[in-house]
């Protein structure tokens, strides 16, 4: 599904949303999630809204990152829906670059300090 451009186009006999997240304020966000190796990546959000465009370099040490706006080349870009759910930890940064959501010399990298599981868990619909 991560493949799909519009999954709604899809004709699916079943389809349940639990959570979902959409960043707004990326150098907050990405400082307040734990990471889990050490390492320096520069990403490039594309938001067509405009809340979370532009590149960020993330630093990553001892488990906590240091976010901030930057003009330095980006290493992976993604859109804003992809980070909203590489955020939460709910799919691993393989698989998104796999549908072509993260692309970029430096995807490795970002996984092993992004990829930290365990998966979310929504036990309430709203």
């Amino acid at each position: 599904m991560w493949a799909l451009v519009d999954p709604y186009r899809v004709k699916v006999t079943r389809k349940i949303e639990s959570l979902w997240v959409r960043v707004l304020d990326v150098p907050t966000a990405l400082a307040a999630r734990p990471w889990g190796r050490d390492g320096d990546v520069v990403l490039e959000v594309t938001d067509p809204l405009g809340h979370a465009h532009g590149r960020f370099r993330v630093v990553t040490r001892d488990g906590t990152a240091e976010v901030a706006p930057t003009d330095a080349d980006a290493d992976v870009t993604l859109d804003a829906d992809t980070l909203g759910a590489l955020y939460l930890g709910g799919v691993a940064t393989e698989t998104l670059q796999r549908a072509g959501r993260l692309t970029g010399p430096g995807v490795a990298t970002f996984g092993a300090m992004a990829d930290t599981g365990p998966a979310p868990y929504c036990i309430t619909g709203f």
